[in-house]
């Protein structure tokens, strides 16, 4: 979310891989899975320097705050439309 804020559109592994240009078959199987998103961080890293120019270790501090920043954005859309604003996780998963 945080490299391409304003695109449209799902965010989950199919959806992302796609608008990068990767085309998945067998989707869901692990090992599929796991070459798929180290291809997609190939990919993005190509368009993106700030993961390009990041360790693993930053990288990941990047996603968390990223997360929580995103987190806190939609939770106050979601109050000023008088919408439960606790519908996003402030935690990263891992």
């Amino acid at each position: 979310r945080h490299l391409d804020k304003y695109r449209r559109g799902a965010r989950n592994l199919e959806t992302v891989s796609r608008h990068y240009g990767l085309f998945p078959e067998n989707l869901h199987d692990a090992r599929v899975d796991a070459e798929l998103t180290a291809s997609l961080a190939r990919a993005m890293s190509e368009k993106y320097p700030e993961m390009r120019d990041s360790s693993f270790t930053d990288l990941h501090e990047k996603q968390i705050a990223w997360h929580t920043e995103w987190a806190e954005s939609y939770g106050k859309f979601m109050r000023s439309k008088g919408r439960n604003s606790n519908v996003a996780k402030r935690t990263w998963p891992i």
